[in-house]
C-alpha cells in the first residue's frame, strides 16, 4: 500500500487528483431551488434561452432602466479590448426575442436597427453548419440591422465556435463582432457569473427578481462543477494513455479503489476486534456489513455503522428494541446527559434525536471507542445484574 502511494506521488495523476478535490470541494447540498428540481429541463438549451431572455426583458419599476440588459452590455465591453464599446443608447427601447430567424436570443431595437445575437451553447450543443455567419447575414444583409455582437455563450471557456464552411469573407465579419463569454472562467477573465449575475444582483432593488436569479446563479455554478469534474476525468484518461508508467498505475488505481470500497466493512471488523478487548462480556454482533452491534443487553444496543468521508468515521446510536428502536429511557435522563457532554466537541456532526432513535453523529476512532465505554459503563450502573 505504502509502495503504490509513494508510486503515485511520481505521476502527473496525484497533481489532477488533487485538482478533482478542490473542484469536489465546491459541491453543497442543494436547498430548495426552483430551477434544480426541473432537472428533466436545465439540460435543454432552450431552458436557458427562456431564462436569460426573461431576465434581459426585465424593466426596473422605479427609473425604468433595463438593469440586467445594460449590465449584460458592460460585461460584453469589458470581454474583448479590440471590440469597440456597445452603447447602451442604442438599446433605449429593447425588444428581446426568442427563435427569431432560429436565433437563440435576439436583442434589437427597432429604432436604431442595431442588434446583438447571442448563440447559447450552455448545454453543449453542437454549431449548425455556418450558424454563426448565418445569423449575421439575416440580420445584417437582410433586415438591414448594424449586429454590435454575435456573443457565444458557454459553460465553459474551451468551447469554440466550429468554423467548418466559414469562407474568409465570414471568418473577417464574425471575428469583428465575436464576444465569447463562459458561465465560469477559473482564469479570472469575463465570465457571466462574475461580470453579469454577480453585479446584477448587486444592483437590482427588485428582491423577486433578485431571488430568482440567486436561484439560477445556483443551477448555473451546479452546472459548472459538474462539467469541471468531466474535464478533469478526460484528463485523467488522457494520462493514463499517454504514459506507459501511468497504465502501468491504473492497476493499482484499480486495487485502490476496491480496498476503498471495502474499507467501512474492515473497520466495522476491526472495531469489533478492538472492542472484544476492552470487554470480554459484552456481545458484539454485524447487522450490516460496515456495523458493529454491542449488545446490552434488556434489548438495548449500542450500533454503530462506519462511513468514509474526508476522514474514517463512526456514526453511533443507541436503541431499545423493546420499544420500537425507540431511546431507551435511561438515556434520556439529565443525568446521563450530563455524563456524556465531554464528548459534545468531539463529534463530528450534532445529534439527532427523532423520537425513535438517538444518535450521536459521527466519532474517529479512539473517541468512538471512548465514548462506547462510557454508555456500557452508565447502562451497568442502571443495570446491575447481568442478564
Amino acid at each position: 500500500m505504502r509502495t503504490m502511494i509513494q508510486k503515485l506521488k511520481k505521476t502527473d495523476i496525484v497533481k489532477l487528483l488533487k485538482e478533482y478535490r478542490e473542484i469536489v470541494k465546491k459541491d453543497y447540498i442543494d436547498k430548495f431551488n426552483v430551477f434544480t428540481i426541473t432537472s428533466d429541463l436545465y439540460y435543454r438549451e432552450n431552458y436557458h434561452s427562456d431564462i436569460l431572455a426573461a431576465f434581459l426583458r426585465h424593466k426596473d419599476e422605479d427609473t425604468g432602466k433595463y438593469i440586467l440588459l445594460e449590465t449584460f452590455i458592460e460585461m460584453m465591453n469589458a470581454s474583448k479590448k479590440k471590440h469597440s464599446g456597445k452603447s447602451i443608447e442604442f438599446y433605449s427601447k429593447p425588444v428581446i426575442e426568442r427563435e427569431e430567424h432560429r436565433i437563440d436570443i435576439l436583442i434589437k431595437d427597432e429604432n436604431t436597427n442595431h442588434c446583438i445575437i447571442i448563440e447559447n451553447k450552455i448545454n453543449d450543443a453542437v454549431d449548425m453548419y455556418r450558424q454563426l455567419p448565418g445569423y449575421y447575414e439575416t440580420m445584417n444583409d437582410k433586415n438591414n440591422y448594424h449586429v454590435d455582437a454575435v456573443v457565444y455563450l458557454t459553460l465553459l471557456p474551451d468551447k469554440i465556435p466550429d468554423r467548418n464552411g466559414w469562407d474568409k469573407d465570414d471568418s473577417q465579419k464574425i471575428e469583428s463582432c465575436l464576444i465569447p463569454i463562459s458561465v465560469v472562467n477559473i482564469k479570472n477573465e469575463i465570465s457571466l457569473l462574475r461580470n453579469w449575475v454577480d453585479p446584477c444582483l448587486n444592483n437590482i432593488q427588485d428582491e423577486e427578481v433578485k431571488y430568482t436569479l440567486s436561484q439560477y446563479k445556483t443551477l448555473l455554478e451546479k452546472l459548472s462543477n459538474n462539467m469541471s469534474k468531466l474535464e478533469k476525468g478526460k484528463e485523467l484518461d488522457n494520462a493514463i494513455r499517454e504514459d506507459s508508467e501511468n497504465k502501468t498505475m491504473l492497476t493499482d488505481l484499480l486495487a485502490l479503489r476496491e480496498m476503498m470500497n471495502l474499507l467501512p466493512e474492515t473497520m466495522a471488523d476491526n472495531l469489533k476486534e478492538v472492542l472484544s478487548k476492552v470487554d470480554s462480556s459484552i456481545r458484539l454482533t454485524k447487522w450490516q456489513p460496515n456495523s458493529c452491534v454491542i449488545n446490552l443487553g434488556n434489548e438495548n444496543a449500542i450500533y454503530v455503522y462506519c462511513e468514509l468521508t474526508d476522514k474514517s468515521a463512526y456514526k453511533v446510536g443507541v436503541a431499545d428494541f423493546t420499544k420500537e428502536d425507540r431511546i431507551p429511557s435511561w438515556m434520556t435522563t439529565t443525568e446521563t446527559q450530563c455524563k456524556l457532554q465531554c464528548f459534545t466537541d468531539k463529534k463530528k456532526s450534532s445529534d439527532r434525536n427523532d423520537g425513535e432513535k438517538y444518535e450521536f453523529g459521527y466519532f474517529e476512532k479512539n473517541d468512538v471507542i471512548e465514548f462506547i465505554k462510557h454508555v456500557i459503563s452508565i447502562y451497568r450502573k442502571q443495570y446491575p445484574t447481568k442478564e
